[in-house]
């Protein structure tokens, strides 16, 4: 998948990213889903630079939730984890 990750400020531009989603039933009404990125796995490096074409790249870290159904309800939480690199 390919994503763009924004932060509301204007300080911070806005980063690409590519990353592999991966989802799994724990239990009857649980749910897992786990992002990881591939960024600078594949040949083309300069896929994660940002859009201003500078040399900060970002890297998504291992991120998820996790979805339970419940009797009228759902509820997920979701972990969210991000690097920046300068080269």
């Amino acid at each position: 998948m390919k994503a763009e990750l924004q932060v509301l400020s204007p300080l911070v531009p806005i980063r690409e990213v590519i990353f592999l989603r991966f989802c799994k039933q724990l239990a009857e009404g649980a749910w897992a889903v786990v992002d990881v990125s591939i960024d600078g796995l594949l040949s083309n490096q300069n896929s994660a630079a940002t859009s201003a074409g500078s040399n900060l790249k970002c890297r998504r870290l291992p991120s998820g939730c996790v979805i339970l159904r419940l009797e009228r309800l759902h509820e997920s939480n979701w972990s969210e984890f991000s690097g920046s690199i300068r080269s």
